[in-house]
């Protein structure tokens, strides 16, 4: 892990296109602002844990209704969240290379809710 030391109003650039900020310290807490692309997701970490719970319970659904053995689902779900991140890499590597294509399509991703 990088630790960096950072004061009000000071930032961190990650990558080319995401810039934290500290906006303010009050005692033991630390208020951030994030700027970065609406296809990066952006979330708090307990809130990030919640939507992988509930993406694996809704898996889990999915596969036994199939009749698929918990072992089995556990291995896909498993598998299942290495394709899902997997897939957010390749589109952002796609994003990338085509930034400023002329003959790219208009239309973008969709907004993705932040937290």
């Amino acid at each position: 892990m990088l630790v960096l030391t950072r004061e009000r109003n000071e930032s961190i650039v990650i990558g080319n296109d995401i810039t934290v900020t500290v906006v303010d310290v009050k005692g033991d807490t630390v208020r951030l602002g994030i700027e970065a692309p609406k296809e990066v997701p952006v979330h708090r970490v307990e809130v990030y844990q919640a939507i992988l719970r509930e993406y694996t319970e809704l898996l889990f659904r999915e596969f036994q209704s199939f009749g698929i053995s918990k072992i089995q689902c556990e291995v896909a779900v498993q598998a299942a969240h290495l394709n899902l991140e997997l897939a957010r890499n390749g589109v952002q590597d796609y994003v990338n290379e085509h930034k400023g294509d002329s003959g790219a399509k208009s239309g973008g991703t969709p907004d993705v809710p932040r937290s």
